[in-house]
């Protein structure tokens, strides 16, 4: 394991629920094999995010879009997440996924 077990305990414990909607983006990514973050570094990305409230975040890799999604969670109202892929498939994926939710 690369983390302490301590570490990971603590971020365990950190856990929250998601939104229904990243649950099920989460399921059907993982029984369509598309890479998406792991528990655990949701949970370490979402204390970060918590911590550090930035204003800006870049994010290289979009696949389905489900990190965005998850980091618009924990960010302040007033910041930005410019997302890039460069597979065509999961772009349209990552926009169809994007617009559900900013609706």
């Amino acid at each position: 394991m690369i983390v302490n077990e301590h570490i990971a305990a603590y971020l365990d414990s950190l856990a929250t629920t998601l939104p229904e909607s990243l649950e099920q983006l989460e399921q059907e990514a993982l029984i369509n094999e598309v890479p998406i973050i792991r528990k655990s570094a949701q949970e370490l990305l979402s204390f970060l995010l918590i911590l550090k409230k930035p204003k800006k975040v870049l994010e290289v890799g979009t696949a389905v879009g489900f990190s965005c999604l998850l980091m618009n969670e924990f960010l302040p109202l007033d910041s930005e997440i410019v997302t890039i892929e460069k597979v065509p498939m999961r772009i349209r994926s990552a926009k169809e996924n994007l617009d559900k939710e900013s609706n």
